[in-house]
């Protein structure tokens, strides 16, 4: 994903733009870090 961000923020011609992609690619990075992992439900099946 910060590959992605980092791409795209190198191809912008307006640095303010490029900034702000930076600025919210760093935020997804980090809320996707702080969602943890996902758990995984485990369904009752009947007997």
């Amino acid at each position: 994903m910060m590959v992605g961000t980092l791409q795209l923020a190198r191809a912008l011609a307006d640095p303010k733009l490029a900034d702000d992609v930076l600025d919210q690619g760093v935020h997804n990075a980090l809320a996707l870090m702080d969602a943890g992992p996902v758990r995984q439900r485990r369904v009752r099946r009947p007997s």
